[in-house]
């Protein structure tokens, strides 16, 4: 069953409010502790945009809330896209100082374990959720 959890937040409070939130949705119940996780990063143009990219207070809150909570084989992964490039956009979005700060680098998704985009799905390594490598 879907469970929704809605915060009314500010700016002093908004890293713990997202540790709030995915306690209420009780995440932990989905994503086993034991598994590879992967964070995909979404990425609209190069650009920072509000409401459309991942924003760097929603990524240090998730980072910080999974660690605390022992979860210790965390990837985050973003693609390239013919409107997108990602080094330019975690730049331009400032996700790379909140992954430096989590112990974390930002991975391109089509070499991710050597497995191209394409073979992802079959790659097992790479499945999100699925077996341990």
């Amino acid at each position: 069953m879907s469970k929704v959890a809605v915060k009314i937040t500010s700016p002093e409070t908004i890293i713990e409010d997202y540790q709030d939130l995915m306690h209420i949705a009780e995440y932990e119940k989905f994503l086993p502790k034991e598994n590879k996780t992967i964070i995909k990063l979404n990425l609209s143009w190069s650009l920072f945009y509000p409401a459309c990219s991942t924003q760097p207070w929603q990524l240090d809150g998730i980072l910080k809330t999974m660690k605390q909570d022992g979860y210790n084989d965390v990837l985050s992964v973003e693609n390239q896209t013919v409107v997108t490039h990602p080094w330019k956009g975690a730049y331009g979005n400032k996700w790379l100082p909140v992954l430096k700060k989590h112990g974390l680098i930002l991975r391109l998704l089509q070499t991710l374990n050597g497995c191209h985009l394409n073979q992802l799905l079959k790659c097992w390594r790479c499945m999100i959720f699925s077996k341990r490598s």
